[in-house]
């Protein structure tokens, strides 16, 4: 028994070293299961070396441990993740609530602010990880070298919570979403100065206040998620809890408002709506992500009504925002479901193909285009990564291949970019690349976080999950930072930067900034 008790003495460092090699942090949680389970059986050999005594000293060691256990969480309280590690993060039960309401917001709508030719370098950015929704811009408008050529804080606002990012209007309006006390709202921005021009309330809404019904959501934070989608003089939006509203883009009065549940039967998903809404104008239609359990998960919805043409049935939807793309020469919709991707005709909605991606976990990546016949798919959780090849036969029917399967891309929140034959992406928090044509390591460096990125031409964007943004440039052994700044966001920040123009936007869940970068010399 003796020789039984020093055996599983050893094994309690040896396994706890093992799992904390492992890539896919989500997994490290395996350590804490581990270490109580080590503990009980720690404790029972040594109980059983020898006679009373000992039992009697492990019942005191073990009654220590539980009153400690039970101190802890009677003076601590959780508040979700402190990164996107999911390790937990903790606070006094009688310290204020980090889930506060900001007091010094204005809600009230006002003269609209100077136009945006006005101001030096912006343009126009109508959705999500910017025109095909992909995080990637062929052309670079501004300098990179942030060392000789520092961007200039245009302003600096606090904003509620959400992990929205921002989209931007042609007449100077910076637009997001942000949960203030127990309301999600939609707020226009004036991109010359950060002042409020309006804000839609939707009040009585918010993530956290369904906690029954999406029991862990506390883990990803409160507040909206999704990001608003402008498209002729009007915003689409979706909230975490399925809210659903047509604004004017001027004023921000309602148009029209639907609701996921009560007029579309859906379920809330449980970390809340992501998915930012695709305008589908030639055929008439927004497109909304639902439920991510099987059934209806993807609803068309007239533009000027909010009317019902068509929906589709899958899997569920997951996280990740639909996109437009053509594929082997056929004009589709791609969509990344919760155990699947499938392709559908934007007039009708019907279903043209489906490859199956095992694993329920979220899927938050947007789909990227590889060629004219393949795509790139990434995620984390413990599920590969895959390259599709989607081939049309002459017949018109579809046939999907994998050309492979990758653990070396694990994007948890965001969105791996293709560049020079490689994928370019935070795996598990560093950034990395792989080879487009096999999927294997092409190299691993700089630990960011699990922030996001944007591909300008050459360069690469990161906004670190502490904060920091960085830019730098690619090759194909690594990335060279050429700028950096160290006192933009202070806190997590999982919201996707937008670039519009020269104009930089980056926020997170307390204060949202605006930077002018410096133009090409």
């Amino acid at each position: 028994m003796k020789t039984a008790f020093l055996i599983s003495l050893a094994l309690g460092p040896i396994v706890s070293i093992a799992i904390c090699q492992i890539e896919t942090t989500m997994y490290r949680w395996s350590l804490l299961i581990w270490l109580i389970v080590w503990l009980h059986l720690s404790l029972l050999l040594f109980a059983l070396t020898e006679r009373a005594k000992r039992t009697r000293t492990a019942l005191r060691i073990y009654l220590g441990l539980l009153f400690l256990a039970i101190t802890f969480f009677g003076v601590f309280r959780y508040e979700g993740s402190q990164s996107g590690s999911s390790m937990p993060k903790y606070a006094w039960r009688w310290s204020k609530s980090s889930d506060k309401p900001l007091s010094n917001r204005t809600t009230s709508e006002q003269t609209r602010s100077v136009p945006v030719s006005s101001v030096e370098g912006a343009q126009e950015v109508k959705n999500f990880l910017g025109p095909k929704r992909d995080g990637t811009f062929p052309q670079k408008t501004f300098h990179p070298d942030w060392t000789e050529y520092p961007p200039e804080e245009l302003w600096r606002i606090p904003i509620g919570l959400g992990w929205s990012s921002f989209v931007t209007s042609a007449d100077g309006l910076a637009i997001t979403q942000e949960q203030v006390g127990d309301a999600e709202c939609v707020t226009a921005l004036s991109l010359t100065d950060g002042s409020v021009i309006w804000t839609h309330r939707n009040p009585n809404t918010r993530l956290l206040l369904k906690r029954k019904e999406n029991a862990g959501s506390r883990m990803g934070g409160d507040g909206p998620r999704a990001t608003p989608t402008i498209h002729d003089g009007k915003v689409y939006t979706i909230g975490s809890t399925g809210k659903i509203d047509c604004l004017t883009l001027g004023t921000g009065s309602s148009v029209w408002a639907k609701e996921l549940g009560s007029d579309l039967k859906n379920e809330i998903p449980r970390w809340g709506i992501s998915a930012a809404p695709l305008i589908v104008a030639d055929h008439d239609y927004v497109l909304i992500a639902g439920q991510e359990h099987e059934g209806p998960c993807f609803f068309a919805l007239e533009l000027e009504s909010g009317a019902l043409k068509w929906s589709i049935s899958a899997s569920g939807a997951s996280y990740s925002s639909p996109v437009r793309r053509v594929v082997s020469d056929t004009d589709q919709l791609i969509l990344i479901c919760a155990t699947e991707v499938i392709g559908a005709d934007p007039a009708s909605g019907k279903i043209l193909w489906s490859h199956p991606w095992k694993g329920r976990f979220p899927k938050v990546g947007q789909v990227q285009q590889i060629d004219e016949t393949d795509i790139l798919v990434t995620a984390s959780y413990g599920m590969q990564s895959l390259r599709l090849s989607i081939n049309k036969s002459t017949a018109g029917a579809f046939t999907v291949s994998e050309v492979w399967q990758s653990n070396r891309m694990k994007t948890k929140f965001s969105t791996a970019q293709i560049w020079n034959g490689l994928a370019v992406g935070l795996d598990e928090g560093r950034l990395a690349a792989i080879d487009i044509e096999t999927g294997s390591k092409s190299w691993k460096k700089e630990k960011f976080g699990f922030g996001q990125h944007l591909l300008i031409e050459d360069s690469l964007l990161v906004q670190t999950e502490k904060g920091d943004l960085v830019i730098g440039s690619l090759s194909p052994t690594g990335f060279t930072e050429t700028g950096r700044i160290d006192t933009a966001l202070s806190s997590m920040t999982w919201n996707a930067p937008a670039l519009a123009g020269r104009i930089l936007l980056v926020r997170n869940d307390q204060e949202a900034i605006a930077y002018r970068l410096p133009a090409s010399q």
